[in-house]
């Protein structure tokens, strides 16, 4: 059975696989069998790239021209950019004991990938609907439109997105997680909570 808290772990830290969605580890998991490796095999630089990888278990060295560059352990990701940019392996990776990994090959990917893109794009509007106070007469076409030309952006637990005297350039609105306003008065004031729907800093493009 698929360790899929592992496999939600290392597609939540890599910008390559979180495109791929929320339900991401359970179709890997029904799709995508371990691979085993022993003490010594290799994915050799200057191969051809066909896949990308989650390490399931056991341990890895990354090399590149005979020079070591640093290890790797369950929940690591590796193999993205000969994937993406259809080139050849630019590191050896050698397994150091034996190693299983979850393996991903560029027609699964991006068939998965783009089946949860349209159902994520698919999902906004009506998650939306509710939190966009701002434009309480938008439809759904319009507001399709409108998320097409902004730019879908992450950020870590305790980010700043804006500090307060900024100037306004950008609109938000909430897709998942939650933002606290805060003002300096006397320290910094907590005003309000804003989660998915929701949306800030409108007043910099309306005005």
């Amino acid at each position: 059975m698929p360790d899929l808290s592992l496999i939600a772990a290392a597609v939540e830290r890599s910008p390559f696989l979180r495109h791929l969605g929320e339900g991401y580890p359970e179709v890997l998991s029904r799709s995508f069998p371990p691979i085993q490796y022993g003490p010594g095999d290799t994915i050799a630089e200057g191969a051809e790239g066909t896949a990308v990888y989650i390490v399931a278990g056991g341990q890895l060295s990354v090399s590149q021209c005979c020079r070591p560059l640093c290890p790797l352990w369950p929940g690591d990701v590796f193999g993205q950019l000969a994937l993406l940019r259809h080139c050849r392996r630019p590191a050896t990776v050698q397994a150091l004991s034996p190693v299983r990994l979850w393996a991903i090959d560029r027609q699964w990917y991006h068939t998965i990938a783009t089946s949860s893109a349209m159902q994520h794009q698919a999902e906004i509007p009506g998650s939306l609907r509710c939190g966009v106070l701002c434009l309480p007469d938008i439809s759904d076409s319009h507001l399709c439109t409108l998320l097409d030309t902004m730019e879908e952006c992450t950020f870590t637990p305790g980010h700043v997105i804006i500090h307060e005297g900024d100037e306004g350039e950008n609109f938000y609105l909430i897709l998942k997680g939650e933002v606290q306003v805060s003002r300096r008065e006397a320290g910094q004031r907590l005003i309000h909570v804003l989660g998915p729907g929701k949306h800030f800093v409108e007043l910099a493009v309306l005005q």
